[in-house]
């Protein structure tokens, strides 16, 4: 039990790493991105997994720990004449649940 902590994973650590970690410096990371269709290049879950990693650099440089990250969607598309769709940004058209998505929201919901 020493009083460097062995990983700025919050999940991973025990509950004196944790105390020792915040006690050093009482940072706590929570990286954020959205689970959302980048195309067939990227996976859905890019944008969390890169501020993860970012967070995991931050703390190992300047302490603090990293909590698991939040995922968040919102889950639109509209098709347009040409056969292309949009998705994300200024909002037009109907919404509709893509097929093999994990997340679906109400209109009313915004």
């Amino acid at each position: 039990m020493g009083d460097t902590p062995r990983t700025v994973r919050y999940e991973e650590c025990f509950p004196w790493e944790i105390a020792a970690a915040l006690a050093a410096a009482p940072l706590v990371y929570l990286p954020l991105g959205t689970l959302e269709w980048h195309g067939e290049h990227a996976a859905v879950g890019l944008d969390a997994i890169k501020a993860h990693e970012i967070c995991l650099r931050a703390a190992a440089r300047s302490g603090g720990l990293v909590v698991p990250p939040l995922h968040w969607s919102a889950d639109w598309r509209e098709d347009l004449p040409d056969g292309s769709y949009l998705t994300g940004g200024i909002e037009r058209g109907e919404r509709y649940h893509v097929p093999g998505s994990m997340f679906w929201l109400r209109r009313e919901t915004f």
